[in-house]
């Protein structure tokens, strides 16, 4: 459809050092073994969301350059953090950390 998802504002990339390829192979493997064991997981989950809204990131399509709006320097509020656990028999009660 000719659609990216790309941040909005310059801010550099982390890149994934090639040592933790290693380390990815073997939680995996483990994390298969444990699943045929049936064993239950519990997932965590964080996001956050800025006191005024200002979102960082949008929906741009690639033949649209100028809909690259330039970076605003705002103050952007107070950051809210939040939690939230479950796994395959849904959302964990009592759980929601916000």
């Amino acid at each position: 459809m000719g659609y990216n998802f790309k941040k909005v504002e310059n801010r550099k990339i982390i890149i994934e050092p090639p040592r933790l390829q290693g380390l990815k192979i073997k939680f995996l493997k483990r994390y298969i073994q444990l699943m045929e064991e049936d064993v239950t997981f519990v997932y965590l989950d964080e996001t956050w969301v800025y006191q005024h809204g200002v979102p960082v990131r949008k929906w741009v399509h690639e033949s649209n350059r100028r809909g690259m709006p330039a970076k605003i320097v705002m103050n952007e509020g107070r950051r809210f953090t939040i939690l939230h656990a479950g796994g395959k028999f849904g959302f964990l009660e009592n759980c929601l950390l916000s």
